[in-house]
């Protein structure tokens, strides 16, 4: 499942949430106390959705977020956010 605008290989503005490897990120950035890099990450990251709507997504998914419900929160994302999908 690939989401837009999302940095993946050092490539500019991808696919967001390609791996795995991505949305720990996200979450590495949350869980070292930097809330504000984490909003401004995801929200670079998305095309142009507004910084309230990205924080609603980050702690949307942070709040509910089990590490083995990665793929489980990729969907959910999917679903809350159709205009993300390619």
């Amino acid at each position: 499942m690939c989401f837009r605008g999302f940095n993946v290989c050092g490539d500019v503005k991808k696919d967001l949430f390609a791996s795995d490897k991505h949305f720990y990120k996200v979450f590495s950035l949350y869980y070292n106390e930097d809330k504000k890099g984490a909003v401004i990450y995801i929200r670079e990251h998305f095309n142009a959705i507004p910084m309230m709507e990205a924080k609603k997504v980050l702690f949307d998914v942070v709040n509910n977020y089990e590490e083995k419900m990665i793929k489980g929160r990729m969907a959910y994302i999917a679903e809350q956010h159709p205009e993300l999908i390619i």
